[in-house]
């Protein structure tokens, strides 16, 4: 993940420093919204995360997404160069 100048092993690892988990929260909300997966999938993509971890980060970027234009612009940004 370029964007964030971070691996794809970092989105599957249990770290939690901030600047991992909120791209890891990102990703989980755009392959929830973009894909057909479920839930599971989901979370086993991301280091065999329950379901309800994806559940949970999806909520966090959809609540924050209520009130910040510059999160919504950085998810468009992220899905254009997908």
């Amino acid at each position: 993940m370029d964007f964030f100048k971070i691996i794809i092993d970092d989105l599957k690892s249990k770290k939690r420093s901030n600047n991992i988990e909120r791209p890891k929260h990102l990703a989980m909300h755009i392959c929830r919204i973009e894909t057909d997966e479920n839930l599971a999938k989901i979370g086993l993509e991301f280091g065999c995360r329950d379901h309800s971890t994806v559940v949970e980060s999806c909520e966090k970027i959809k609540n924050e997404l209520k009130n910040n234009n510059t999160l919504d612009n950085l998810l468009k940004e992220i899905k254009s160069n997908l």
